[in-house]
């Protein structure tokens, strides 16, 4: 009798649209094994910081209904939960993009016990492919310093900083040069810098970065970068371009990770002219991105958010004007799934609804990668 009522139970639970499998959100691996017939080369993931759906819409229906974004065809949805808590932060959420593992909130590419995992930076760097990061941010900042740092907390940012001394990663460009130069402990990491081969330059426009540039680091800002209503500039689209045409010369391929990072602090402001011209300007880089990927064939351009923030929503909007009423329920992030975009070979991979440490899978997966 018990057996048969657990089976009306199952057929109830699927009637129901509830799946009777259902686990607590954890660290979660491919549901398929992705074996590639053939090896493609690059990949650019793209983070807008507190990028969801509605920033998404938004940004599209004021700019004319139209974002580059909108050029993907492959769109799944994520979820981003970290190991500790419902509402995650940036910390755990590019951890899990960079590692593959879910960990606790403000923990930097270190698992939930406090142990360092291996980053998809450290693991192409050691097959002989280029890299690159990218942010709108001080350097040392959460979402970026996942890709190449190992720390419980991420405000220890001269920590930080100091690791990526022991790593190769050709092209790095961002805010915060005050970690790098005017550290509490009195080292110099510009020096160390200089001396492991790195060009530095204080803006991306230099007409001395140039192909055969082999390494460069360009560092904006000494402290947090200025916004784009502050004369940042066509910094972000400027320093993408600029990267794929120094990464691209490597044969064995890259990985750049590029973060628009100040759409979340505009969020946090409640600011609606911040939050526009911020997402633009990603947009614009996006364009770079997808722009060489047209002509690479070779490149997977993944597109997507570390979590929603600024509970944005539209209560109104004129469909004459082209204008929206914006409202916000917090001035921090929000537990819901955020939207990826994918672009070129394998896109399709990156549909469905996932984990977010999944993309790191999905990379290994793309490299055909162990």
């Amino acid at each position: 009798m018990k057996k048969y009522l657990s089976v009306i139970l199952v057929l109830f639970l699927f009637a129901c649209g509830k799946d009777p499998t259902y686990h607590t959100p954890g660290n979660s691996t491919p549901r398929e094994t992705n074996q590639y017939h053939k090896r493609y080369k690059n990949v650019i993931f793209m983070i807008g910081d507190g990028m969801g759906l509605t920033q998404v819409s938004g940004a599209s229906f004021v700019n004319g209904n139209f974002l580059n974004i909108e050029r993907c065809k492959y769109i799944g949805l994520i979820k981003t939960q970290a190991a500790n808590h419902y509402i995650t932060g940036s910390a755990a959420s590019s951890t899990a993009f960079a590692t593959g593992i879910k960990t606790n909130i403000d923990y930097i590419a270190m698992d939930p016990e406090g142990n360092p995992v291996v980053t998809i930076v450290e693991l192409l760097e050691d097959k002989g492919l280029s890299t690159g990061l990218i942010t709108t941010s001080y350097f040392s900042d959460a979402t970026i310093a996942a890709f190449f740092a190992h720390n419980i907390n991420r405000a220890n940012r001269e920590e930080i900083a100091l690791d990526l001394m022991d790593l190769d990663v050709d092209f790095v460009a961002g805010g915060g040069r005050n970690h790098f130069d005017n550290r509490t402990d009195g080292l110099n990491l510009i020096d160390t810098m200089i001396a492991n081969g790195y060009d530095i330059y204080n803006n991306i426009d230099s007409t001395e970065i140039t192909e055969t540039t082999e390494k460069v680091a360009v560092f904006i800002a000494e402290f947090r970068p200025p916004s784009i209503q502050d004369g940042r500039g066509d910094f972000l689209p400027d320093a993408t371009l600029k990267a794929l045409e120094l990464l691209s010369n490597n044969e064995n391929g890259f990985f750049m990770m590029v973060e628009g990072a100040q759409i979340d602090w505009a969020m946090a402001e409640s600011d609606n002219d911040k939050y526009l011209e911020e997402m633009w300007d990603f947009d614009r880089a996006v364009k770079v991105a997808l722009d060489f990927a047209d002509e690479d064939q070779q490149t997977l351009v993944v597109i997507t958010g570390d979590h929603e923030a600024g509970g944005l929503s539209f209560p109104d909007g004129s469909l004459t004007h082209g204008t929206i009423e914006m409202a916000y329920s917090t001035d921090y992030h929000t537990g819901c799934m955020v939207p990826v975009f994918a672009y070129g070979p394998c896109a399709v991979d990156f549909t469905g609804i996932y984990e977010n440490n999944e993309v790191f899978f999905k990379f290994k997966a793309f490299f055909n990668l162990k």
